[in-house]
């Protein structure tokens, strides 16, 4: 059978000195994660569903590349979604609410490719200074400024 090798599993596997020990870092927690709450879980379904449907609102990342624009509705829907959660630097998604002082994480469901391009187009906007999701005013007059968020 080649390289495997089956163990008893009462005895188990032969273990190397090295990992005889079990240590763990001294300090305190830093971050916590948790799964989506109902109200992200539907925010984020709802953007999934239409995302995953609409042709103007398909792979936000590749939309955010080539220079277009979420439909109407998906941009809606998105900024929904940029309320709630959002892609930290080091690629983690994080709920805009921190408990204490302690960033959370939020497990997005998988199979949820298009929420995770949009934050990712959305990091690649703040990254470039081109923000992915502008406000959009139907006043020519009125300026709405742009949340450095999203």
């Amino acid at each position: 059978m080649g390289g495997m090798h089956r163990y008893n599993s009462t005895r188990g596997a032969p273990s190397s000195p090295k990992s005889a020990k079990v240590c763990f870092v001294d300090g305190e927690v830093t971050s916590m994660s948790r799964p989506v709450t109902n109200d992200e879980h539907w925010t984020l379904y709802y953007f999934e569903t239409h995302a995953a449907s609409c042709v103007s609102c398909c792979d936000p990342l590749y939309v955010s590349k080539a220079g277009k624009k979420l439909c109407d509705k998906g941009r809606e829907l998105a900024i929904d979604v940029t309320h709630l959660i959002y892609r930290n630097d080091d690629g983690k998604i994080c709920s805009r609410r921190m408990q204490g002082h302690q960033e959370v994480r939020v497990e997005v469901p998988n199979g949820y490719d298009q929420t995770l391009s949009l934050l990712k187009a959305i990091q690649r906007g703040v990254r470039k200074g081109e923000p992915f999701l502008k406000p959009k005013s139907h006043d020519r007059r009125y300026y709405v400024g742009i949340d450095r968020a999203i």
